[in-house]
C-alpha cells in the first residue's frame, strides 16, 4: 500500500432544498479521500467500519475499481446513515438515523483494524470521527513511524477548542488539513496566515485550509511561503465529500511530487469530481485525461500570498 484512508464509512440521503434528493447512496469520509487519492495513484486502501447491514455490492464495486478492502471491518451494530439536509443558503447538516451507529462507538476504527500490510505506507491519513478514536489511531501511527495527514470534522470537535489545538494528532502529523471553519471555532477569528505559520512551528510540514468556493489557503512550513489555488469550475450537484477528495488528492500529490503547490492542485481536482454526482462511487468512472486536463487549469491560476 502506498497511502491509506482511515475514517468513517456510511449510507446518505441526501435531501437538496428545491433540488434532487439520494437515498442509500455510498459515502463517508473514508471512502471519498480514498477515490480522491485513486485519481493520481494505485496502492490506495481503506481502514474502517460497516455495520452488518451495509450493502456488500458496495464493497465490491470499490474493490473491482481498484481500492484495496481489506481493512474495511464488519461489525456487528448498524451502519452509519445519515441525512445530509441542504438548505436553500447551500449550507447543511447532517442527522443520524435514529438507529444509526454513532461517532464514539464500535463502529469507528480502532488501530487493530489496520492491516499489516498497510503499515509500509507512504501516508495514513486520519480522516474524522470520535475524538477518542482519532487519538489512538494517531498514537499507534507515530509510534509504528507511520506517517500521517490529519482532517477535522465539526461533529467531533469538542467544545473546548484549545484542548483541540493541541491534541496529539494536530502535532505529530505531517500534513494538517482543516476546513476554515473548523480552523475559527478551534483558534477563534484570528488572521489566518500568521495562525498557520504559529500551527506549522508545533509539527506539521505543511498546513491546507479547505475555504469552499473560494478554494483553499495551502502553507508550506519549510518554506514559509503560502498560496491561495482556486477551485476547478464544474457543475455542482452534490457537495457532500468535497473535503475529503480533496485531502486525498493532496495527499498523493505532496508525496509524489514533493511540491506543496502540485498538492493544492491535485487536492482541488480531486474535490471537483466529487461534487458532480451523489456519493463517492462516480468517481471511479475518471479518466486520466480529464485529471490532467483540469489539473493544467488549476495550475496556471494558483496565486502566491505574501505572509507579512
Amino acid at each position: 500500500m502506498k497511502y491509506i484512508m482511515i475514517g468513517g464509512i456510511t449510507l446518505d440521503d441526501t435531501v437538496v432544498y428545491h433540488g434532487p434528493t439520494m437515498f442509500d447512496a455510498p459515502g463517508g469520509n473514508s471512502i471519498y479521500s480514498a477515490l480522491g487519492a485513486r485519481l493520481w495513484s494505485d496502492g490506495i486502501g481503506i481502514v474502517g467500519c460497516v455495520g452488518s447491514d451495509y450493502p456488500q455490492q458496495h464493497i465490491d464495486r470499490l474493490e473491482n475499481g481498484g481500492i484495496d478492502v481489506r481493512g474495511v471491518q464488519r461489525v456487528d451494530v448498524p451502519s452509519q446513515h445519515l441525512w445530509l439536509l441542504y438548505e436553500a443558503d447551500g449550507s447543511r447538516q447532517f442527522v443520524f438515523h435514529r438507529n444509526s451507529s454513532r461517532m464514539e462507538s464500535p463502529i469507528d476504527p480502532t488501530p487493530q483494524h489496520i492491516p499489516a500490510e498497510y503499515r509500509a505506507a507512504k501516508n495514513a491519513h486520519l480522516s474524522a470521527m470520535g475524538f477518542h478514536a482519532q487519538h489512538a489511531l494517531a498514537s499507534f501511527l507515530a509510534q509504528n513511524n507511520i506517517p500521517f495527514s490529519y482532517d477535522i470534522a465539526q461533529a467531533s470537535l469538542p467544545l473546548d477548542g484549545d484542548a483541540y489545538a493541541q491534541n496529539f494528532a494536530t502535532t505529530h502529523c505531517n500534513l494538517l488539513l482543516p476546513s476554515i471553519e473548523e480552523v475559527q471555532l478551534i483558534y477563534g477569528a484570528r488572521p489566518l496566515l500568521p495562525l498557520l505559520r504559529e500551527v506549522a512551528q508545533s509539527g506539521p510540514q505543511a498546513i491546507a485550509v479547505k475555504t469552499g468556493a473560494r478554494g483553499s489557503i495551502i502553507y508550506d512550513g519549510r518554506a514559509k511561503k503560502a498560496y491561495r489555488v482556486p477551485i476547478y469550475p464544474t457543475a455542482v450537484v452534490d457537495t457532500t465529500g468535497a473535503g475529503d477528495a480533496y485531502c486525498g488528492g493532496f495527499v498523493c500529490g505532496y508525496y509524489e511530487t514533493g511540491d506543496i503547490i502540485e498538492a493544492g492542485v491535485w487536492g482541488t481536482v480531486s474535490a471537483s469530481f466529487a461534487i458532480q454526482d451523489f456519493g463517492a462511487i462516480h468517481m471511479l468512472d475518471v479518466t486520466l485525461e480529464a485529471t490532467a486536463r483540469r489539473a493544467n487549469q488549476v495550475r496556471q491560476q494558483v496565486e502566491s500570498i505574501p505572509i507579512d
